[in-house]
């Protein structure tokens, strides 16, 4: 297994721990510079991840991170050397928030 492969599966066991909904992104069909992971947290926030295997790589999808946070949307790049502070950020996600629960309108 690459060391991608192997970074993005310590990456989904953490989401799934903190109890993020989640897709991963890669197919041929996607959007070009679609960041890897496509998340949605228990709060209802958007959030995107980008794994990286070096810090010193810089992501092909900034132009589309700045789009996603001038929205409104969440990003974070993970690389091995900050798993601990994407731990310490999804765990952000459930401090000091209620759950939007989002009812559909029925005339």
């Amino acid at each position: 297994m690459s060391p991608t492969l192997r970074l993005k599966a310590v990456v989904e066991r953490m989401l799934t721990e903190a109890k993020f909904w989640y897709c991963v992104t890669g197919s041929r069909r996607n959007k070009p510079k679609l960041p890897d992971m496509l998340c949605c947290s228990p709060c209802g926030d958007f959030v995107v991840i980008e794994v990286r295997t070096r810090p010193s790589q810089k992501p092909l999808v900034r132009t589309v991170i700045d789009d996603i946070r001038g929205h409104g949307g969440h990003a974070f790049v993970v690389h091995p050397y900050n798993l601990a502070d994407l731990k310490t950020y999804l765990a952000s996600f459930h401090k000091n928030r209620s759950p939007i629960f989002n009812k559909a309108h029925v005339p």
